[in-house]
This record gives structure tokens, sequence and C-alpha cells, in this order.
């Protein structure tokens, strides 16, 4: 693997997950406009409040957040104006969903595996994967969002504009992992529910932990292993102290949501509402999963010129441990929901029938073509 493009770490690495609850709002109301216009007189002009834990310093802020505020105001001629509050400024990440039902942001960014009482069907999309990129699971979440997901958002109260699972997760270990048998007795940071349900049975045991205190768990060897997306390996300094990067046909990751107040939504003009869809999705969906995918690329090629060892499984240990551990789970999920009265098994079936399609339509990127 050639070595890729060096992106400096530091500046990326400011994100707020302090709090649960959320701050109050100050000034106009959300989805404010402006006095009403008569003949001659400008159009009203809506201000969005857009709540975010990502940091003007992170790597996605110019490409996605700036990107789509300034294109939807520019496309809007200025009737729709975003007011952008980074770093968990207005929501804290946990009270993000309940802010956004409670008008105090109009906009934000959610993580529904944080309020899976809220969305017991996005559950799904955390399961232990049958893909690997983030834009192969995101397309297909959306093929399947009117049918099965968007009845979820508006009993809440909320618009869902772009749903964005991440890519399937890697390990970064302390030790070699080669087989099914070696996660017995190793130690993991406890991540999400699926996540935790595998390694249990797998014979690992998992530490909670929370995310910026991972780097320091590992290096005291309180866990042996921590799981994430590769670009996040890299960005928070995991292969520093752990220096086998192993792939072993994926691991349960945890999707971000752009969702919106549905009164806020509801209230603007049919031609603003298109654009707010068709712009957040297009920045806030499709641009985050390619740019995550390709910067799953470069941290790789970047922790390999470091001298981290890069493992992928062969095949057919990746098939063992989807046929013993990862599909049982699947079926597990589906009784579970179907006791719920949720359609669990009809959607388990059509999740999994559609997967092969979507991992050929959408293969894995091998350059660099969006940075």
């Amino acid at each position: 693997m050639k070595r890729g493009i060096r992106i400096g770490l530091a500046a990326v690495m400011v994100l707020s997950l302090a709090g649960l609850g959320f701050v109050g709002c100050q000034g106009e109301g959300p989805g404010t406009p402006g006095a009403p216009s008569g003949p001659g007189e400008a159009p009203e002009v809506y201000k969005l409040k857009f709540s975010t834990f990502d940091s003007p310093a992170s790597w996605n802020w110019e490409p996605q957040y700036l990107g789509f505020k300034n294109a939807v105001e520019e496309d809007s001629d200025g009737r729709i104006i975003i007011d952008l509050y980074p770093s968990s400024s207005l929501l804290s990440q946990m009270g993000t969903p309940d802010g956004v039902i409670a008008g105090v942001a109009d906009i934000g960014v959610a993580i529904p595996c944080y309020s899976r009482a809220y969305w017991p069907l996005e559950e799904i999309w955390t399961l232990p994967p049958l893909w690997s990129t983030a834009e192969q699971v995101g397309m297909l979440a959306r093929s399947l969002h009117d049918e099965y997901f968007e009845a979820e958002y508006t009993a809440l109260g909320l618009h869902d504009i772009a749903y964005t699972p991440t890519s399937a997760c890697w390990i970064a270990s302390k030790v070699p992992i080669d087989t099914v048998e070696d996660f017995q007795g190793m130690t993991f940071r406890a991540a999400s529910s699926a996540f935790i349900a595998l390694m249990e049975n797998l014979g690992a045991v998992c530490v909670p932990m929370s995310f910026f205190e991972s780097y320091e768990g590992l290096q005291k060897g309180i866990f042996d292993a921590s799981v994430i997306n590769p670009m996040w390996i890299e960005l928070a300094g995991w292969y520093e102290v752990a220096r086998n990067i192993i792939d072993v046909g994926g691991l349960p990751a945890g999707p971000n949501d752009l969702i919106m107040n549905l009164e806020t939504y509801e209230s603007l003009p049919a031609d603003l509402q298109k654009i707010i869809d068709d712009r957040g999705w297009e920045f806030l969906g499709v641009l985050q999963l390619k740019q995550e995918d390709e910067r799953d690329i470069m941290s790789l090629e970047n922790m390999e010129a470091d001298g981290c060892t890069i493992t992928v499984w062969p095949e057919a240990e990746m098939e063992r441990l989807m046929l013993e551990y990862k599909y049982p789970m699947w079926d597990d999920w589906a009784a579970k929901a179907d006791a719920l009265g949720l359609p669990g098994t009809e959607l388990v079936a059509k999740v999994k029938a559609l997967a092969p399609q979507y991992v050929e339509d959408y293969p894995a990127p091998t350059e660099v073509t969006y940075w």
C-alpha cells in the first residue's frame, strides 16, 4: 500500500461530548422568519440554527458544513440564513434529538444509537456489517428509508435530511488477532450494544470508557484493543500505542443523522424545503460518505508508513466469523423487533438480499479524488 497524503491530526480532534442536556436558546426563535412581505417588499428570510458536535477544526467542516450553508443560502437567494453552532455550543451530542424536537435548534447532527428508544428500527444499521464502506451502507439505508424509517421521525416531530452510517470498523490492537479464537480472553473498549454482544459471544471482555479516554486506556493496558473506522483510528492516535490495525471483515459501527424540526421544515415554502433536502443530502450525505471512505484509505496508508502492521483476514476466516457469529445476531435482532410489533424479520430479509447488490454497485474506492 503506497503512502497517502499526510493529514495533521491535532486540530481535528476537537469534539465536545460533555453534558447530556442542551443549553438555552438565545436571540430569535428557531426558524424565525423576517417580517411578512407585502407587494414590492423583499421576501421573508428564514434564519435556521444548525447545531453540531463537530468543530471548525474538524476535517469535514469546510467541505460539508460550510458547503451546505453556502449552497443553501445561495440557492435560496438569501431567503434562508443558516447559523452554525459548532463544538456542541448549542446542543450536546447526546442532547441533540431532544433539542431539535423542542426547537432549540432547527437542524442538528444526531447519533441514533445514543437514543435507541427513539429509533428502534434504525438500530439495524449498528449490527455486524454486511458491507465494508460508508457509501455502500449509506445508499442501502437511503433506499429503504421512506418505506421503513421515515415514520419514526415524523412521530417524534422530526424530518430526516441525511442518514449517514459510518464504514465498517477495524481493530486497533496491542497484539495480533489472526483467528476467531484469538478474541478469547481479550479486553476491548466497549462500543455499541451490538459490538458488546458480539465480543461476549467471542469470549472477549468489554470495558466501558469514553472515546476521548480511549488513547490512555490503550496506552496503560486497561484494554487490549479498541474498534472504529480507520480514519478515526488515525485521528484519535490509537495507532501510536496499538500497532496492529486489523480488518476481520467489518465490525459494528454507528451512524450520524442530519435531522430537522418538523414544524420548522413544514413552515418553509416547498421550494425552500427542496433546497434543504437536496443540499443536505449532497453535502452531509453523499459527500460525507465518499470523503469518509477515501479518508479511510489515506489513514491506512499513513499508519502503514508509520510502521503499523496492517492485517486483512483471509476470506475463509472472515466467512467463519460471519456465519458463526454475525448472521445469528441479525436473526436475534429480527426476533426482538418482531416481538415489539416491528417488521424485524421482513427488514432483515430485505437488507440481507440487497446488501450484496449495493456492495457491487458502490465498490470501495481505490484512490483519493474528493480531497
